[in-house]
């Protein structure tokens, strides 16, 4: 499959002479939208297509997993950011299109509320493992039978399933389903939606900064690049297991 990759040249003189603030708010927007895209994709190809065994499993879904808490990390900055920016972004709403008013209304209605997965997953799990969260997770964790831990001879291989189980357990005893990974799953689509609604609102914001900052509009001058056997996003593979680097 082919993907068309257009080249929006951002000439230099009309960059210094944007508003410093609308500047920065693009700037940052784009630099967040990045890392979104990134974490986002990662979580997806670090997901095993047809595992060979329980470990290849168990080491991926721990992967996606931690991917996805990284990018609760990063939804959360762009929801920061978007109301750091308010007033700006109040007259940037006005230029979006349907689909970009509607997801921000989405974006402010999931962070709207007191309670939500990716505030959560920020503040306990993503960047600090919040003792008393994994605490919460003990009673069913110690009720679970079979715990597995998977190691090497060498120590990029190991993979501590325990702690992972841990994880799960504290996870669901925050939600209301009756099954830990089935919690973890949930979570992890919501962010997943969080980002996608993310990423259409900063390509938005890019849009207008581009119509008031740029004459012409740059995007009308935009090169065309075609990227060749692209792969399907969902064909792509990201193992945890591999042969370490050897010694010369």
């Amino acid at each position: 499959m082919n993907v068309d990759v257009f080249v929006v040249e951002l000439p230099s003189a009309d960059l210094r002479n944007a508003p410093e603030d609308e500047l920065l708010f693009y700037l940052q927007t784009g630099l967040i939208a990045n890392e979104i895209n990134i974490l986002t994709k990662y979580s997806l190809f670090a997901r095993p297509k047809n595992p060979e065994h329980k470990v290849v499993d168990d080491a991926g879904f721990a992967a996606s997993s931690f991917m996805c808490r990284l990018l609760s990390g990063k939804c959360f900055e762009a929801y920061k950011a978007i109301q750091l920016h308010g007033k700006l972004m109040r007259t940037y709403r006005d230029s979006f299109n349907a689909s970009q008013k509607e997801q921000l209304s989405y974006i402010h209605s999931f962070f709207g509320k007191k309670a939500n997965t990716v505030t959560t997953t920020r503040n306990k799990v993503a960047f600090h493992n919040d003792l008393d969260f994994l605490r919460a997770g003990i009673p069913t964790f110690l009720k679970e039978e079979g715990h597995l831990d998977y190691l090497t001879v060498e120590q990029g291989n190991t993979f501590f399933m325990t702690s992972e189980n841990l994880l799960l357990h504290a996870t669901y005893n925050s939600s209301e389903l009756d099954d830990p990974k089935k919690a973890f799953e949930q979570i992890l689509d919501e962010q997943l939606s969080i980002a996608a609604a993310l990423l259409t609102v900063a390509f938005g914001i890019c849009r207008v900064f581009y119509q008031r900052n740029f004459q012409p509009n740059p995007i009308k001058n935009e090169q065309r690049i075609t990227l060749n056997a692209v792969s399907d996003l969902l064909d792509i593979q990201l193992p945890f297991f591999a042969v370490p680097l050897r010694k010369t």
